[in-house]
């Protein structure tokens, strides 16, 4: 390999790593900050569209369309969020207080594991062996029980205590929404002080190119997601599941992070529910895995088409740097910043010229 080559690919390296540094403080640091701009920017490029629609279509001045899409945009957005919050807390909360009790049950899923070891290679004399396996596993359980509803309590509290902040910024964030949808051209104007025409031309390329690559995978995944939970909803109905909606939520969540797919939840339940004597649910898992499979196969290639074209080892990085460097967050936004980052360069090569 030439020389010139080396020094170009340590200089991508190089640009990259500083880039990716660069990203991470910018996120680390200013997240908070930038988050009420951003959203606000999203969805002010969303309904400019319907509000030109609203005045051709039915010749309705643009700032009053504005206002109406605006106003309801919010409210939905604001009653959505807080159901949502509402209805995952209310359930994983009776979730984690019938857990004792399914423990307590003398037939439950342990109780049952423990007498099918005990049946296959059992004896008098490792009798209480079995018994100490169970009490195990069974303060395991009781332990996880506990850190779960410690968890969620603190999660509470800490909503709660950041109330103040999430209500100030959802002011600034609509109050910012108004500004960017009806003031776009002052702003531009604005902006031409500090820079200049050129940059503004690429800063706006590069912002389109990120925001199809983004919006692209959003629209894709978020179609995915509730298609896989109307599909684990519908089997966990089938298989008299207790509380189907929120298993069947938690599971969709999981089958919606990298790597991770609705085979890492349901092929081990089903190994455990034949170890337990219950056939029916063992053999119903597997055919729900397999009928979710093959829909997976036809659908998830027509949302995505060829245009993200990422091998899963390059997911999988992503994934595992954003978990480490941003926590639950990572596991979200590291693959999107991927895909865009990807398009980003792909419209950078295009414009290569020869």
């Amino acid at each position: 390999m030439k020389t010139e080559t080396w020094v170009r690919l340590a200089a991508i390296g190089i640009c990259t790593a500083f880039a990716a540094a660069a990203v991470y403080v910018v996120i680390r640091s200013f997240l908070g900050i930038l988050l009420p701009f951003a959203l606000a920017a999203l969805v002010a490029s969303l309904l400019r569209p319907a509000a030109s629609f609203l005045h051709r279509r039915f010749r309705l001045p643009e700032k009053i369309g504005g206002t109406v899409l605006i106003l309801g945009a919010v409210t939905v957005l604001s009653w959505g969020i807080v159901a949502l919050g509402r209805w995952l807390y209310e359930s994983a909360r009776e979730l984690i207080a019938a857990l004792p009790a399914m423990l307590n049950d003398a037939d439950n899923p342990l109780r049952r594991f423990t007498d099918l070891i005990e049946k296959i290679g059992g004896t008098k004399e490792n009798a209480g062996d079995l018994e100490a396996l169970y009490g195990m596993l069974s303060g395991m359980v009781e332990e996880a029980i506990s850190a779960a509803s410690a968890a969620l309590t603190s999660g509470a509290t800490a909503v709660i205590m950041r109330l103040p902040h999430v209500i100030l910024s959802v002011v600034v964030g609509v109050i910012a929404l108004f500004y960017l949808f009806f003031d776009r051209s002052a702003i531009r104007r604005q902006l031409r002080f500090f820079l200049s025409e050129q940059t503004l031309a690429k800063l706006g390329g590069f912002f389109s190119r990120m925001r199809a690559a983004i919006g692209g995978y959003a629209r894709a995944y978020l179609v995915l997601l509730f298609l896989t939970y109307a599909e684990l909803l519908a089997g966990f109905l089938l298989l008299d599941v207790d509380r189907p909606a929120v298993i069947a939520a938690i599971v969709a969540v999981v089958d919606f992070l990298p790597v991770f797919g609705v085979g890492t939840v349901l092929l081990p339940w089903s190994i455990f529910a034949f170890l337990g004597g219950d056939m029916f649910r063992g053999v119903g898992l597997l055919i729900l895995f397999g009928v979710m499979y093959i829909v997976r196969q036809f659908v998830e290639p027509r949302l995505l088409g060829s245009t993200i074209g990422i091998h899963p080892l390059f997911t999988l990085f992503a994934f595992f740097a954003g978990l480490s460097l941003f926590g639950v967050w990572g596991l979200i936004i590291a693959p999107i910043l991927l895909y865009g980052a990807k398009a980003v360069f792909a419209g950078l090569t295009e414009a290569r010229p020869e």
